[in-house]
């Protein structure tokens, strides 16, 4: 009897289907968001540090990883629970940040289902909402099959005009709007 074939990570799956930058024409044009997200990452330190890239970007989701190192472990050998926090904080806020806006953690709620003993965990932020002041941003990590590791609500505050990014190309650009910004509430 043949054992059935294990779901593949989208997140995985993704990024296999990543176009080369290497490799870019005039008909596949970068993502303005891409390459932002690209440029914060490169200015993120404490992202380079713990191994945590960005893989995919749009307007409300963002997608990456993390590699785990043994800088990232605990006693146990295994990813600490700062890990996932970790992974998970710098994707929502980049799925903020992409479009050229300035947000900061407020606060999380997040809950560790599992571990794992993979090298690479994976992580998909999206926009639940995202307002004038604040943004909320739900967060799934899991490992290569999927399978659900740690999950996180964050409430972001938009920032504007209180901090700054050195050498940002989109510091005073106009601000890409979203299609939630600007609404009337309700």
């Amino acid at each position: 009897m043949q054992k059935p074939q294990e779901a593949q990570n989208p997140c995985v799956q993704n990024l296999q289907n990543m176009p080369d930058p290497r490799t870019e024409t005039p008909q596949n044009p970068p993502d303005p968001r891409m390459e932002r997200a690209q440029f914060l990452n490169s200015r993120n330190h404490y992202a380079v540090h713990n191994h945590i890239f960005v893989s995919g970007i749009g307007e409300d989701w963002c997608e990456g990883y993390l590699d785990v190192e043994e800088d990232v472990t605990n006693v146990y050998g295994i990813p600490h629970g700062g890990t996932y926090f970790s992974l998970a904080d710098v994707l929502a806020g980049m799925v903020l940040r992409a479009n050229g806006h300035n947000f900061v953690t407020q606060s999380a709620s997040c809950h560790y289902m599992r571990s794992t003993k993979e090298k690479r965990m994976y992580a998909r932020a999206e926009i639940m909402k995202r307002g004038r002041g604040t943004a909320v941003i739900q967060v799934r990590v899991t490992d290569s099959v999927g399978t659900l590791l740690f999950f996180a609500t964050f409430d972001y505050f938009n920032a504007e005009g209180r901090v700054h990014i050195e050498g940002d190309p989109a510091e005073g650009q106009p601000r890409e709007k979203s299609a939630a910004e600007g609404q009337p509430r309700k």
